[in-house]
């Protein structure tokens, strides 16, 4: 039975054999897979060309390296056209004969693996090389766009933005160039010069080469000297380093100023320092000097010198026999007027008194110093003129009929107000009155004079603006509700002080208030600006900063009643700053309680202890 089974197995299996053979589906299934080798094999071959040259963009007018690179290609065959429609015809039988071998949907080959880029880096050589000869052949218009759809082309996909990015970072070094460096020295010095100094800070950190133009000692001189830092910021510098002039680069001094500047408005003060000397209850004058020295006068007869640096009394010049009332200060000289009725010039260096100035019969209420000529207010309605190297008197001015309060000289013309309500302008050349401003219709006691413009605050609640060519009153400003006692002209600017407790900002020329500031709490003894701060002093005993441009409080530099509110008030009547030093002079509001008055120095300098 086993033999017999054998038999019948290998009889079945040559008949399977004999079907197989002579079934025309074998004939179909060969020829399938030799065009399934042939695609395959089209497939790798084009891929491996693909791998070296650009992709084409659908629309061959696009790129016009498609005209160059493109050759005429067959499509592929498709399964269906490898004969996959003529499986399994009807009627045929055989072993396959149970399957349905007619696909509704032709069949994909498998994805073919492209060749690694070092197989075929050798063969689009000649191919890229054609594609640049062709491109500089095409006119400079198809050259553009032939670019732009190749950007736009690889860019819209991921593959091809991995080649923009390539292109970009290629194209790069071709676009920087260093004109700083290519342009001779002073071009560039030229150039540099017009940027603000914040940029040209930045321009310091491009490159080295940039750094050492941006950094030329002729340029930030340029920038220092605009902003007067010759004036305040370097002088301080100096005395605190101990090196000369030459040896302190200017863009060090802008760097330190900006540092000032910030200092004077962060939130914490540098500290007081008491300057006490006087003893009097009164500092009636202060005066701040170019090398840093301190010159203050008190009603206890004397004026003394301060350094600022250190904070030490160096002089104390005696002579007078009443109250000083005012001082003003020139160079190596100072000129101070007294309740004697007397004017003495000193010498700051030495201390010592080298004139006394008679011939007013009243109080010296008011000085004003130019050069070697004084000009000196009087309670006894006069107004003298003075040289003060000689110590002789030039002329005397007649026409107050009561007490001269203030008094402006330019070099030129003299300006002097009294509580007689008038305002009057004198020629000295001639020794004649040049103009007389009537319209007050109470004392006048400030003055501003800038040469052409004269401004008077008056008891009467105004400001008025003269004109000293026509002889016209150009504005009335109208605001403050008591006494204007100070005021400040710089420009068109002006600055006035009330007793009514506030400060008005005015333009002199259209006469409109600017800034109304308000924040003292009572009358404002003394202000000073410049051409981003006012610095204000009240009976209140603050000393306030505000800004200057928006009019808003920016914060109490000195606040005497902040503490200690069981003692009696204190108040500040006077304050005079530089770029890096302010100085006040502070005293007690009740005489009842004596303290004797007292100057506070705050150094906003970086690096003061």
């Amino acid at each position: 039975l086993s033999v017999c089974v054998c038999v019948w197995c290998l009889w079945l299996w040559l008949r399977l054999i004999t079907e197989v053979q002579s079934c025309p589906l074998n004939g179909t299934l060969l020829s399938c897979r030799q065009a399934t080798m042939d695609v395959t094999e089209e497939a790798v071959e084009q891929q491996e060309t693909a791998a070296a040259q650009p992709q084409q963009h659908e629309e061959q007018h696009a790129v016009g390296a498609a005209s160059v690179l493109a050759e005429p290609t067959t499509p592929r065959p498709s399964v269906a056209d490898a004969g996959f429609e003529t499986l399994a015809p009807s009627g045929s039988r055989g072993a396959f004969s149970q399957f349905p071998l007619t696909p509704t949907e032709p069949r994909s080959p498998p994805p073919i693996q492209s060749p690694p880029w070092h197989a075929t880096s050798v063969l689009p050589t000649l191919s890229v090389q054609t594609w640049l000869q062709a491109f500089q052949q095409w006119p400079r218009v198809r050259q553009t766009t032939a670019l732009s759809e190749l950007v736009n082309f690889l860019g819209a996909s991921p593959a091809g933005q991995r080649h923009v990015l390539h292109l970009s970072r290629s194209i790069k070094p071709f676009l920087q160039r260093d004109f700083i460096a290519e342009l001779p020295e002073e071009l560039a010095l030229n150039i540099l010069q017009r940027l603000k100094p914040r940029d040209l800070l930045t321009a310091t950190h491009v490159s080295r080469t940039w750094r050492a133009v941006a950094e030329r000692d002729s340029l930030w001189k340029d920038i220092g000297e605009e902003r007067n830092l010759h004036r305040d910021v370097l002088p301080a510098m100096l005395r605190r380093s101990g090196r000369t002039h030459s040896k302190i680069p200017w863009k060090e001094v802008y760097v330190t100023s900006n540092r000032v500047e910030q200092a004077w408005c962060a939130d914490d003060l540098p500290p007081v320092s008491e300057l006490v000397g006087h003893s009097g209850l009164v500092i009636t004058c202060l005066q701040l000097l170019p090398d840093g020295r301190i010159i203050s006068g008190s009603e206890d007869m004397t004026l003394k010198v301060w350094s600022s640096h250190d904070r030490m009394l160096l002089k104390t010049l005696r002579g007078h026999t009443g109250g000083v009332w005012c001082c003003e200060v020139d160079k190596d000289l100072a000129v101070s007027g007294s309740t004697d009725r007397s004017v003495r010039v000193w010498n700051i260096d030495s201390g010592l008194c080298e004139h006394v100035l008679g011939g007013h019969s009243s109080t010296v209420r008011c000085l004003r110093l130019r050069g070697d000529i004084a000009v000196s207010g009087s309670r006894d309605s006069t107004v003298r003129m003075w040289d003060i190297r000689r110590g002789v008197c030039l002329h005397v001015f007649h026409g107050h009929t009561e007490a001269v309060r203030c008094i402006e000289f330019d070099g030129k013309y003299v300006v002097s107000g009294s509580y007689d309500c008038k305002v009057i302008v004198w020629d000295p050349a001639s020794e004649t009155c040049l103009r007389e401003f009537t319209g007050h219709g109470n004392r006048v006691y400030s003055l501003q004079f800038d040469g052409r413009l004269v401004v008077s605050g008056s008891l009467d609640m105004t400001i008025k603006v003269w004109d000293i060519v026509d002889g016209t009153c150009l504005h009335t400003l109208r605001g403050h509700q008591s006494l204007t006692g100070l005021m400040q002209l710089r420009g068109n600017v002006l600055v006035s002080g009330n007793a009514d407790s506030t400060l008005r900002v005015w333009d002199v020329q259209s006469g409109v208030c600017i800034h109304t500031l308000e924040g003292h709490r009572s009358a404002v003894t003394y202000l000073t600006f410049n051409d981003k701060f006012i610095t204000s002093c009240s009976d209140d005993g603050t000393v306030k900063l505000w800004d200057l441009h928006s009019g808003q409080f920016i914060r109490d530099l000195v606040n005497l009643n902040q503490q200690n509110l069981e003692e009696s008030p204190q108040v500040v009547w006077r304050v005079e700053r530089t770029g890096t030093l302010l100085v006040c002079a502070a005293g007690m509001r009740d005489a009842a309680t004596f303290r004797a008055a007292r100057l506070l120095a705050l150094d906003f300098l970086p690096g003061t202890t």
